[in-house]
């Protein structure tokens, strides 16, 4: 679903140095598992947990949200806080986990409309997630602001398709 012209590459530095990530790369597995649990039969929103570096879920929880429908969690199989992303090929595995438990849970889903990102990770992460979020709907973006105890999320950019927006 990403466009297959651009060529996106980005510089993310980790302790092994600067490292070269781009979805061309091959995926390697990531160590991470994602899981969807319907919340509500009001919400009409996704929210999505992508904890990395940190659990993001005690900052949502001191967050002003919607009602979320459904929520994907995604996150270290092993559990443990921070987890770390050691080469190309599993940011890769990572971003498209993230994406493709995104869509599912629209599928299996359907009054679900916009999804809520929060992220704790890499920017790098972010950037190959972004790249895959065509034909998905409205995303809505937060930015964690540290304070005191968890932090909270702040709503960032909003990214909407045009095409999708007019049609609903």
């Amino acid at each position: 679903m990403e466009p297959s012209r651009l060529r996106l590459t980005w510089t993310q530095h980790t302790p092994q140095g600067g490292q070269r990530w781009s979805l061309l790369e091959a995926s390697e597995d990531s160590g991470f598992s994602a899981r969807t649990q319907h919340t509500s039969f009001d919400g009409a929103d996704l929210g999505v947990f992508v904890s990395v570096r940190n659990d993001v879920e005690p900052a949502v929880a001191d967050s002003d949200t919607p009602s979320f429908g459904a929520v994907c969690r995604i996150s270290p199989s092993g559990g443990e806080y921070p987890a770390n992303i050691e080469s190309p090929g599993q940011a890769v595995h990572l971003a498209r986990l993230v994406v493709r438990e995104m869509r599912a849970a629209f599928t299996a889903h359907p009054k679900l409309r916009c999804a809520h990102l929060f992220l704790s990770g890499p920017v790098g992460l972010a950037v190959l997630i972004g790249q895959q979020l065509n034909a998905l709907g409205p995303v809505q973006t937060y930015e964690h602001m540290p304070t005191g105890g968890p932090g909270r999320y702040e709503p960032a950019a909003r990214l909407v398709d045009q095409l999708t927006e007019q049609a609903t």
